[in-house]
C-alpha cells in the first residue's frame, strides 16, 4: 500500500490518476446517454401518427408490443395510423415543413392516396426529396395517364 501512495504522490502518478478519473467520468457519461434513449434507434422509433377519425396528428415513440392502429389520444380508440409525410407543394416545389397524410390503404380504401395540401400522390415509405427529385404526379396527372 505504501508503494501505491508513493506512486500517487509523484508527478507521473498524479497525471496517471487524473487521466484515469477523467476517462472514467467520460465513460460513465457516454453510458448514461446511451441508456437514457439519446440513441439513433430511439430517434428512429419516433413517428408521427394521424387519427383516422379526427385527422389530428401526434408524435409517438414506438415500443415493443405496440400494434397499429394505435390508441388515439383524441378518440381513446385504436384509430391512429403512421402518417406518411409529403414534402411537396402544389407547384412541385420542395417544402421544409411536411404535411402528414393518412394512406387510404391503411383504412381499407383501394384508391391511391393524394396529399390533402398539394394534391400529389403519396406512397408508403414516401421518401424525403432532394434537389434532384421529381415531384410525384398530381391527382389530375395521375388520372390522365
Amino acid at each position: 500500500m505504501e508503494k501505491v501512495r508513493e506512486l500517487l504522490q509523484s508527478p507521473a502518478g498524479k497525471i496517471a490518476a487524473t487521466v484515469l478519473v477523467i476517462g472514467a467520468i467520460g465513460y460513465l457519461a457516454w453510458s448514461i446517454t446511451g441508456f437514457t434513449g439519446n440513441s439513433a434507434a430511439a430517434a428512429a422509433n419516433g413517428r408521427i401518427f394521424i387519427d383516422s377519425q379526427t385527422g389530428e396528428t401526434f408524435r409517438h415513440t414506438l415500443q415493443a408490443g405496440d400494434r397499429v392502429p394505435l390508441e388515439s389520444p383524441f378518440t381513446g380508440e385504436r384509430t391512429a395510423y403512421k402518417a406518411e409525410l409529403c414534402y411537396w407543394t402544389s407547384s412541385g416545389e420542395i417544402k421544409e415543413d411536411p404535411t402528414p397524410v393518412l394512406l387510404n390503404e391503411d383504412i381499407g380504401i383501394t384508391d391511391p392516396t393524394f396529399c390533402t395540401d398539394c394534391d400529389r400522390l403519396v406512397l408508403r415509405h414516401n421518401p424525403r426529396p432532394n434537389v434532384d427529385s421529381n415531384a410525384p404526379p398530381t391527382r389530375e396527372q395521375f388520372e390522365n395517364r
